[in-house]
């Protein structure tokens, strides 16, 4: 799928519509069963590939202002 991690720049998606971002602090359980399947190397290139997009999208932003006919 085209874009599958845009999650990850959401942020950024976010400010670009000119809306204010916060952190907000999150307690994190231990894992309590498995391990976990993923790691930063397969990771990396979606990331990069998705970092990319939004770039693209920084770049053809179009700010449009409106005003009524009368």
């Amino acid at each position: 799928m085209l874009f599958e991690g845009m999650h990850r720049f959401m942020p950024t998606l976010v400010k670009l519509q000119g809306y204010k971002v916060a952190e907000v602090p999150v307690a994190h359980s231990p894992r309590y069963a498995g391990q976990a399947k993923y790691g930063v190397w397969n990771r990396v290139f979606k990331a990069f590939y998705d970092l990319l997009a939004v770039r693209w999208m920084k770049k053809r932003w179009i700010r449009c202002q409106y005003r009524e006919i009368e």
